[in-house]
């Protein structure tokens, strides 16, 4: 399974809550403070996971693709840091 971190600017948050579930990409949302290119900034770390029970007709890297292309056009940023980390993880 993959965990996917997203880095971006802390902008128009009730957007990105919206766009994120119109995706069906739930995620976990950290407000934290960041440095890009020298400059201090507000800054959002959104995680989010594959789903663990895969349904035939939602392509999830599909929706993560979109979602950030429309992040990085609805806040007009150059650029979007995403990380992706190969991860273990259970539904208890």
């Amino acid at each position: 399974m993959k965990l996917y971190r997203i880095f971006t600017e802390n902008k128009n948050y009730t957007d990105i809550i919206a766009q994120l579930q119109l995706r069906k990409l739930d995620a976990t949302i950290f407000q934290t403070n960041g440095l890009w290119q020298g400059r201090a900034e507000k800054s959002l770390c959104i995680e989010t996971t594959e789903p663990i029970e895969h349904n035939t007709y939602y392509n999830y890297e599909t929706e993560l693709q979109g979602f950030i292309f429309w992040l990085k056009k609805h806040n007009k940023q150059d650029k979007v840091l995403l990380q992706q980390f190969n991860i273990e993880a259970y539904l208890l």
